[in-house]
């Protein structure tokens, strides 16, 4: 499915064809140990269920993208306010992806969360008890290589976050004319697993 890895295989495409250099990425595994865990990957903020992922590390499943994990945003560091302060004071930045369906703060008995970037005690419990430390191993394809890395010119653009997945990501473009999803090149072959 769409994950980090494909997301980072675009990027670094685009960034090759139009800079012409050997770009690479670094993947925020802070909270990206549970896949799947929004409605929509638009709501990013304090998203319920999340997990703390991979701990920082140069150990990636494709080198030729991926330079390194790392934990960027400091598990239970709020990403923003709910509408209301814990202390139920109104948030002054508060931003409506904050009271998305996936954001900690919005149901019955879920403590409001408080501004960017403090402590956040509810979501680094829950993050804490998500963990999943090790990226899961995926079933690799009858006609995969076995090679760790692959190029970035053969892996899929990146998805467009803000479409859903049977929209066309480009105005007038049929989705039978998108790239593949989930790391599969548009020669058949399989890119290396990605950690969601």
């Amino acid at each position: 499915g769409n994950n980090e890895l494909n997301y980072a295989a675009g990027l670094v495409a685009a960034a090759n064809d139009a800079f012409s250099m050997d770009a690479h990425v670094v993947i925020d595994t802070g909270r990206n140990g549970v896949a799947d865990m929004r409605s929509t990957c638009a709501n990013w903020c304090n998203p319920r269920g999340a997990g703390a992922g991979v701990p920082s590390t140069v150990k990636t499943a494709n080198r030729s993208l991926v330079d390194a994990y790392f934990w960027l945003k400091t598990p239970g560091e709020s990403d923003g306010c709910s509408e209301t302060l814990p202390d139920g004071t109104k948030c002054p930045r508060f931003d409506a992806k904050c009271a998305s369906v996936d954001s900690l703060g919005t149901k019955a008995g879920e403590p409001a969360a408080p501004e960017a970037g403090m402590w956040y005690d509810y979501q680094v419990k829950q993050l804490a008890e998500n963990a999943h430390f090790k990226p899961e191993k995926l079933p690799a394809s009858k006609n995969a290589s076995h090679k760790s890395e692959c190029p970035a010119g053969m892996v899929p653009q990146a998805p467009n976050p803000w479409v859903t997945p049977s929209q066309p990501s480009i105005p007038g473009q049929s989705s039978a004319s998108m790239p593949p999803q989930g790391g599969q090149s548009t020669m058949g072959s399989s890119c290396a697993p990605a950690y969601q």
